[in-house]
Formats: C-alpha cells, sequence, structure tokens
C-alpha cells in the first residue's frame, strides 16, 4: 500500500507541473532568498585552467591542465576575476562557462600582494551571450560597511564540483593573513565553506552583490575547518580596475630604497631603514638621507622611517600597507629618526619604476 502511494504520488507530479511551484513556495523565507542569490549569480561563476606547455615523447608540444579553481565575470566585457596564485606558474588559460564550453583566455594583469590577477575572454559567442542577457558588471557592495554576523555564502569549483553553493556568516574583518607575496591585510573571515578550487570564487552578501573574493583557508587537513578567507571587494575593485586600465597598479613611493626587516630586527630597530635615496626623487628633494661609508669605512645607518600619515611603520610589510592606499601625487607626512632623533617631512609622491 505503502509502495503504491508513493508511485502514484510520483506520477501525479509529473503530471502536475503546479505541484513544483507549490514546493517552492512552501520553502522558508530564507531558502527562496539563497535559491534566488544562486541562480541570479551561479551564472558569472567560471572555471579557471591553469595549462602548461610540455613536450611528448614524440617531441610535440601539448597543453595539459596544471591547475583548476574558481573565478568570475566582472564585466561584460569578458573580464574574469580571480587569485594570482591560481594562474602563477601557468602559461596558457581557460575558462569553463556556465553550459559547458571551455574557451581560452590571456593574463590582462596581477597584483600578487592582494592575490588579485584579471584575465580576459576574446571569445565572440561568449561577449555576444553577456550582452545578450544584459550583463553589464558584476554588483559590488562596500566592504568597509560590513559587520560581523551577517551572512555570506560562497560560490566556487571545490574539487572541480561545478558551481557549489555553501553559507555561513562573516566571522570577522581586517584579519592580516600571510600571503603569496607577504601579509594581506584586512582580510575578511568566514565560516562559509571553502575548500580546494574556491579560490577565486565570489564571497556574497544576502544580496547577491559581491563582498570579497575567497583566497586561502586555515586548515590542518587541507579542508575546509570553517576558518575561511576572501580578499574584500573595496580592494577588489580598485585593483581589478587598474589593471583593466594599465595591466598594472601604479604603486605611489617617495623615491628611496630600504633594507630588510631582517637587518633591521638584528640593530633591534623598530622602523625602516633606508638603503639609498634616488637622485632626483622626492626624498631627496624633501631632504632624506641613505645609508653610507665614510672615508674611514665606517657605516652610518640611513633615516628610519617611523611613520607615514599618522600611521606607525615598524616594518616593510607595514611601509607597503600605508602606501598602497597612498595615489601617485599625494602629499604624504614622514615621520623619521636620524641620530635618535625624531624629524617630520612632507613629501609629494612618484610613481615607482
Amino acid at each position: 500500500m505503502k509502495r503504491f502511494s508513493a508511485i502514484a504520488l510520483l506520477a501525479l507530479s509529473l503530471h502536475c507541473p503546479h505541484i513544483h511551484a507549490q514546493t517552492v513556495q512552501n520553502l522558508l523565507p530564507e531558502e527562496r532568498d539563497s535559491i534566488q542569490l544562486f541562480e541570479k549569480v551561479s551564472s558569472l561563476v567560471v572555471n579557471v585552467h591553469r595549462l602548461q606547455t610540455v613536450m611528448t615523447q614524440s617531441f610535440e608540444t601539448m597543453d595539459i591542465q596544471s591547475g583548476m579553481a574558481s573565478g568570475f565575470i566582472w564585466n561584460k566585457d569578458g573580464y574574469v576575476v580571480t587569485n594570482y596564485h591560481v594562474i602563477q606558474q601557468g602559461n596558457k588559460f581557460a575558462i569553463t562557462l556556465q553550459k559547458g564550453r571551455t574557451v581560452s583566455a590571456k593574463v590582462i594583469g596581477a597584483f600578487p600582494r592582494k592575490d588579485i590577477a584579471v584575465l580576459k575572454i576574446d571569445d565572440a559567442q561568449t561577449l555576444k551571450d553577456l550582452n545578450s542577457i544584459g550583463f553589464e558588471h558584476f554588483s559590488v557592495a562596500d566592504s568597509s560597511k560590513l559587520k560581523v554576523g551577517q551572512k555570506a555564502f560562497a560560490i566556487g569549483n571545490p574539487f572541480g564540483l561545478d558551481r557549489t553553493l555553501t553559507s555561513g556568516i562573516v566571522s570577522a574583518v581586517g584579519r592580516e593573513i600571510p600571503g603569496i607575496a607577504g601579509k594581506i591585510h584586512n582580510m575578511i573571515q568566514t565560516d562559509a565553506s571553502v575548500n580546494p578550487g574556491n579560490s577565486g570564487g565570489p564571497l556574497l552578501d544576502s544580496s547577491g552583490q559581491l563582498i570579497g573574493m575567497n583566497t586561502m583557508i586555515f586548515s590542518t587537513s587541507g579542508n575546509s575547518a570553517g576558518i575561511g578567507f576572501a580578499v574584500p571587494s573595496n580592494d577588489i575593485s580598485r585593483i581589478v580596475e587598474a589593471l583593466i586600465k594599465d595591466g598594472k597598479i601604479k604603486q605611489a613611493g617617495i623615491g628611496v630604497q630600504v633594507f630588510s626587516d631582517m637587518i633591521a630586527d638584528s640593530l633591534n630597530i623598530k622602523g625602516v631603514i633606508i638603503s639609498t635615496v634616488m637622485p632626483n626623487s622626492a626624498g631627496k628633494t624633501a631632504g632624506l638621507k641613505g645609508t653610507y661609508r665614510d672615508d674611514e669605512g665606517n657605516i652610518h645607518l640611513g633615516d628610519v622611517i617611523i611613520e607615514i600619515n599618522n600611521q606607525p611603520v615598524k616594518s616593510y610589510d607595514d611601509l607597503n600597507n600605508v602606501m598602497e592606499k597612498v595615489k601617485t601625487g599625494d602629499t604624504v607626512t614622514i615621520k623619521y629618526l636620524r641620530d635618535k632623533k625624531e624629524y617630520k617631512a612632507n613629501i609629494k609622491t612618484q610613481e615607482l619604476n
């Protein structure tokens, strides 16, 4: 009797499309919101394939996949955002779209310090499809307004499983995490499940707007332990638009070279020691001094930068973090030590070569 009822119900559902609509209506509001979010955004999430060209035993070349992760389409012109570590060491790249079509892509630019890279799809059909659905630009939220406890949704391709949705909350903001090219500041922490393959995929708020890009996890097993980190959307927007425009990030500087932290630590100095002041530079104009050896062979340390724009500078990483927020041509206030005395200088920044 129970078997007959199940079969009858199945047959009834096959012939009554309204049952599906009724089922959706019976879902909780938050379930309907999650479904709507996924249907809105998932088509813009892609697989990013890193390829390497190898020589076969018959001395022919062929492209093999050396890595796969996630990315998302940034705008209707076919730009794709992913992590720098996803494309690192690859010499060719391909993108797999929602309907399974795989197209080639080229690197437009990258910024390793924030683990961000931009690729470009030139496939005519893909660009036509984007325009036909009226897609203009990925919707981006202001990550400076994120609140701990708000909902967070990740879409990506963990272990190669296409367009997987996971959810959680924003667990913390402003995290400082070791990255591929030094510390990455101001990262978002989330407990939304993120696994290998999610790198480069979007982290979204409850309205489907981008709040971050999933980048790394903390785990002893290599799989999700509920501690994932994402580059915030404000950094993504700033860097991606600059890479699309110029192919690189125009970094502001003051025309000095500095010693590594190891040397400063060995001398018990909390700050950044100037090794060289470049000729005809803003630093030279401001009167900064580098390290030099006198006629008797004695080494005299250069000025030690300890603060920029009222922000402490205790290491090379601090220096980079502060200067990332400065535009070329801005004036910065430098506090530095010379012979254990504090000095200040207002310096107009210049573009680093």
